[in-house]
């Protein structure tokens, strides 16, 4: 129950953000739509504008253009999510708790959803609506609207390359500001995916990595008051070994939130492996036995959101018993609010010797019979780490849908950027065909300038997605619930990886629409 509201909560939390991104992207692309569009009108406008017709009656065709794309848009993303993604979600989530859960959709936000999507399209039509209107006939009968130089200092600047290379990057940056909106946008539909792989590796790390390589223990064997006796008798009569364990709640002075304590013999750090829980050490050191002062240690959530360092000594409750405890250090890798001590302290404010008995089994005999009898219950390691690979196993279904998505966003930017800076080219690839440009190096010219978008995208994709990611994480983190993002290798070279595939795939599109280009026709419009 608690993660399900901890999750639903993050939801919550997280919804403005991806809403946020997916509306940004979407009016990124219908804005480089419609100038592209323009463009290819550019000579019906300046007839209209030669015949008289006003500048402010032109406006409103390119502004009603949004408003039907982004109504088509909506009806199909309202169909998709009512009738195919929330019943997906549900379906997810009544596997996960085994019980039916009602699939009525809010008719609010879906209303939402749509106005904010709409809003959004009508103002990235505005631009180029006025851009439209502010035309020049004469400029556009001249074929100057569609000749764009690059700036003296970058012609001088690929001067001294090979011609390929100077032509690749004069045409890659001929407008800077649509390649500036185009990284952008992929940036950003980078974060949706980066975002999924970044929290995969993290939670993978958190919820598995910590009981694979921070506990050694194979069965952990709960007991009554005074029945650990009979569970280490057992273990000594199996050949395995063994160690107590307190796990107590300890309260906080003014606060109805609690913290997990586990008292253990040792308290050893993973490069130690004295202990069968280890911890893995941020900062800080190991607590010292018969100190004046109680030492502990504490997650990493735990000092942040109390604020707590290493050296403060705090209060803290065991029942309605107050007690001064000094941290000695801070661990990392607990989803849950932690603190460790040792037992025999912990032992004294609670009045116990053990709540649990951790057990390692012998290699010659891994029978657990006799142990039900002796025990309250007990929990196998591998069941544990099962349980939790299962339940990350569920979400990655969502989180796959999140990266599918980004994906999709992804191409459909890049191919509309690229497909417009190629029929922006159609002139200067025609002439340069007629001149007698084979097409190989046309197209080698065209994949390093796919090339080159793909590694710059890569980068910033990687960037937007990890740092942004930092962000939606400190948006969802909780009490009952906390983990930070790391920088995974992996992560980072998927990101950029997809990036460069998908710009280096376009090329074979590109390369077949300069064989079907009628060289006639193109240098006829850039003769007159």
């Amino acid at each position: 129950v608690e993660f399900l509201r901890a999750d639903a909560e993050g939801a919550v939390k997280i919804f403005p953000y991806v809403t946020g991104m997916i509306a940004a992207i979407a009016g990124i692309t219908i804005f480089l739509s419609l100038q592209r569009l323009i463009q290819s009108q550019a000579r019906e406008i300046a007839v209209l504008r030669t015949l008289g017709v006003p500048k402010l009656s032109i406006m409103p065709g390119y502004i009603i253009a949004p408003v039907v794309i982004g109504g088509f848009g909506s009806l199909i993303g309202v169909l998709l999510g009512v009738y195919l993604g929330a019943p997906s979600m549900l379906g997810l989530y009544e596997k996960m708790i085994g019980l039916p859960i009602s699939s009525d959709v809010d008719n609010s936000l879906i209303t939402q959803v749509v106005l904010i999507s709409m809003v959004i399209v009508l103002l990235a039509g505005l631009r180029p609506a006025w851009q439209a209107s502010r035309l020049q006939p004469l400029a556009v009968f001249r074929g100057q609207h569609e000749v764009k130089l690059s700036s003296r200092r970058l012609q001088r600047f690929t001067a001294s390359l090979p011609t390929t290379v100077g032509l690749s990057i004069r045409s890659s940056l001929r407008k800077p500001m649509r390649v500036g909106f185009t990284f952008f946008a992929v940036g950003i539909s980078m974060l949706l995916f980066g975002s999924m792989l970044f929290m995969l590796e993290s939670m993978e790390g958190s919820f598995i990595g910590g009981i694979k390589d921070r506990q050694s223990w194979e069965v952990q064997a709960s007991n009554s008051p005074g029945g650990e006796d009979a569970i280490v008798e057992w273990v000594e009569e199996n050949g395995g070994q063994y160690e107590l364990l307190i796990n107590f709640p300890v309260g906080l002075e003014d606060d109805n939130r609690e913290i997990t304590a586990f008292g253990l013999d040792n308290l050893s750090t993973v490069s130690d492996g004295d202990s069968m829980i280890m911890v893995d050490l941020m900062e800080g050191d190991i607590p010292v036995r018969d100190d004046a002062t109680i030492q502990v240690l504490i997650d990493e959530g735990t000092s942040i959101f109390l604020e707590w360092e290493t050296g403060d000594v705090v209060p803290i409750f065991i029942g309605n018993m107050q007690y001064e405890v000094e941290i000695s250090g801070i661990t990392e890798g607990e989803i849950s609010r932690t603190m460790y001590i040792y037992r025999e302290d912990l032992s004294q404010m609670v009045g116990i010797e053990s709540t649990s008995v951790l057990i390692q089994l012998s290699d010659d005999n891994k029978s657990l019979d006799g142990l039900a009898e002796l025990s309250v219950g007990y929990t196998k390691k591998a069941d544990a780490i099962n349980t939790f690979e299962t339940l990350l196993e569920q979400q990655k279904q969502f989180f796959y849908a999140i990266e599918f998505l980004g994906v999709i966003i992804a191409i459909a930017v890049l191919f509309n950027t690229l497909l417009m800076d190629i029929a922006e080219r159609d002139t200067e690839l025609a002439t340069l065909r007629v001149l007698g440009a084979p097409i190989n190096k046309l197209g080698k010219m065209m994949f390093w300038e796919h090339l080159g978008i793909g590694v710059i995208g890569g980068i910033l994709g990687a960037i937007f997605a990890y740092f942004g990611t930092v962000l939606l994480a400190s948006s969802m983190v909780q009490w009952a619930f906390y983990f930070t993002i790391s920088p995974a290798p992996s992560a980072i070279i998927t990101i950029a990886g997809v990036i460069i595939g998908i710009s280096v795939a376009l090329t074979p599109f590109g390369m077949w629409r300069i064989k079907k280009m009628n060289l006639v026709d193109k240098v006829k419009d850039l003769s007159n």
